[in-house]
């Protein structure tokens, strides 16, 4: 390989000149001694000796090879393969987009269930004229299930949110007759003081503006100084925060139903799809 070049004048004495070439992509070195001593080249360059008037370049190596010094009357130069970095260019134009990943994992459901037994105890059964014929006491296990936003408009006009809820009601437990009252069937008065068992529940529904269902916020609740109905909105309103329970939409659906049985074989049935039998403390269970 042969490179001409003009040698830059040198001053007298001068051990070391830098050279650059602007367009070239390459940095030059040049070194002249009288004596001529090998010279350490740096890693990634090569390197030759210039010599002669016409400052012919021969003798090119790749650098820490050989030819490290130059004969008399020449002198040697060096320069790198790979010249400085460059600045940063221009940003190109976005790309065109690229096709449609696959489906993602379906997200969990806005749909949440809480459950809780409560402990009824002192409460007032009434029959089906207004009165108290019995106090019971219960096991009442509760599940509420919050199934999604609702339209703003079911809890009532001043709402900004609204949420739709359902669940069920399952109730076990006794009963204890009060004495002289009017039979549960409004058939006259009980005969005596009377025990038997309770069975029944119900599905429900309401709409309430807030969806921070949680669990039951009393497990034990004594009847005997406030009385609330399976129809009251208290009993959902333990699930929610207080006062967020629109109370007009809290509804007993067509399931409900309870069932009393004496120890003398009464039946006394109270549900949706009417009621029958009676508890009256009349002897019911089959002669021997």
């Amino acid at each position: 390989m042969r490179i001409n070049f003009r040698r830059p004048v040198v001053a007298a004495g001068t051990a070391v000149a830098a050279l650059a070439l602007i367009g070239g992509g390459a940095a030059f070195a040049a070194t002249q001694s009288p004596s001529r001593p090998a010279v350490a080249i740096p890693a990634g360059t090569l390197h030759g000796c210039v010599t002669g008037s016409g400052r012919v370049m021969e003798r090119v190596y790749e650098s820490n090879t050989s030819g490290t010094s130059c004969p008399s009357g020449s002198f040697l130069v060096w320069w790198g393969v790979t010249g400085p970095k460059g600045a940063a260019g221009a940003k190109g134009p976005a790309g065109p987009a690229g096709p449609a990943g696959p489906a993602g994992a379906g997200g969990a459901s806005a749909v949440k269930t809480v459950s809780s037994v409560i402990e009824i105890s002192n409460d007032a059964d009434s029959g089906t004229d207004g009165t108290t014929w019995a106090t019971d006491t219960m096991t009442r296990t509760m599940a509420v299930t919050l199934q999604g936003a609702a339209d703003a408009a079911k809890c009532g006009g001043s709402a900004t949110t609204c949420y739709l809820y359902n669940g069920t009601i399952s109730d076990s437990g006794t009963f204890v007759t009060v004495p002289g009252a009017t039979t549960p069937g409004n058939n006259g008065k009980i005969n005596g003081t009377l025990t038997g068992d309770i069975n029944g529940g119900t599905d429900f529904q309401f709409y309430a503006t807030s969806n921070a269902l949680a669990s039951a916020s009393s497990t034990s609740v004594d009847e005997s100084s406030a009385h609330h109905d399976t129809s009251d909105v208290f009993w959902p309103q333990l699930f929610l925060p207080a006062g967020s329970v629109y109370a007009s939409s809290y509804t007993l659906l067509n399931s409900w139903g309870w069932t009393y049985t004496d120890s003398l074989c009464e039946q006394w049935v109270n549900s949706a799809a009417g009621n029958s039998g009676d508890i009256a403390g009349v002897n019911g269970c089959p002669k021997s």
